[in-house]
């Protein structure tokens, strides 16, 4: 299962940064001036700064590049195309406020986008990026002086994903790719990924990535499709009210935000 390949679009999830607390959120009409400041506070640029070493991309990063980088892909406008195909949502939160997003990757068609060329490909990095952003940013009210959140929840719903998709060249290599570059980030940043649905292919493209997961691993828990069975895991591990009612949660639930 592209287990990394979800998870790396969320890594900059854990930078869970000190907005200020006025509540302000962005605009979902994506329609941000690149020109100006996303309003966050210096506090909230130091912490981004603080996960530099975790990210080779960001090794030889100064403050003010972290700085520049944050409100560029903030300012970035996503194409309608990724919003559509790549949805994902915040859930909720777990027991300890941390996050919980839920990403039904097995109907994502990945390897339809990479084979349209490489700026396709770039664009859907960016946007696995603004997605990490976007967590945060749901994520941040939740801090407290208390305690700093750092982590996040993750429920992956593999449902539908294609043998085509699990035998496609480029499509593990993007795979791969993500994993060595945040891997890092991840094993930090994340506290629990829960897989559901996993078919025989994507338990097969799953097993091909576990070498690259590393300590992430042992925090990946891999069920299939008895749904019966994982459900009752499901809420074991986070509050019922945080769950959606056909992954065993609440009738009346309401995610915390959606995107795309």
């Amino acid at each position: 299962m592209s287990t990394s390949l979800v998870l790396s679009g969320f890594y900059f999830c854990v930078l869970t940064l000190a907005l200020a607390h006025d509540g302000r959120g962005f605009d979902d009409s994506n329609s941000v001036d690149s020109n100006a400041s996303p309003g966050f506070t210096q506090e909230f640029y130091k912490k981004a700064f603080s996960f530099a070493p975790y990210i080779g991309m960001f090794t030889n990063f100064t403050l003010q590049d972290m700085t520049n980088w944050v409100n560029d892909i903030v300012a970035w406008q996503e194409p309608l195309e990724l919003k559509q195909n790549f949805p994902y949502y915040i859930s909720g939160y777990d027991f300890d406020n941390r996050p919980i997003v839920i990403v039904e990757f097995g109907q994502y068609k990945i390897r339809e986008l990479l084979e349209k060329g490489p700026r396709d490909v770039e664009n859907l990095e960016k946007y696995i990026q603004k997605a990490g952003v976007n967590v945060l940013i749901s994520m941040t009210p939740r801090n407290s002086s208390r305690k700093d959140v750092r982590e996040i929840s993750a429920i992956l719903d593999i449902a539908g994903f294609q043998y085509s998709q699990g035998i496609h060249v480029p499509t593990l290599e993007f795979a791969r790719k993500l994993t060595v570059q945040y891997g890092p980030l991840l094993n930090v940043g994340v506290d629990k990924v829960v897989i559901v649905n996993a078919n025989y292919i994507g338990d097969v493209f799953f097993q091909l990535l576990r070498p690259l997961l590393g300590q992430l691993l042992e925090r990946v828990e891999l069920y299939g499709t008895k749904k019966s069975k994982w459900t009752v895991m499901l809420r074991r591990d986070f509050p019922i009210e945080s769950l959606p009612h056909w992954y065993g949660g609440n009738k009346d639930y309401k995610p915390v935000r959606m995107f795309g």
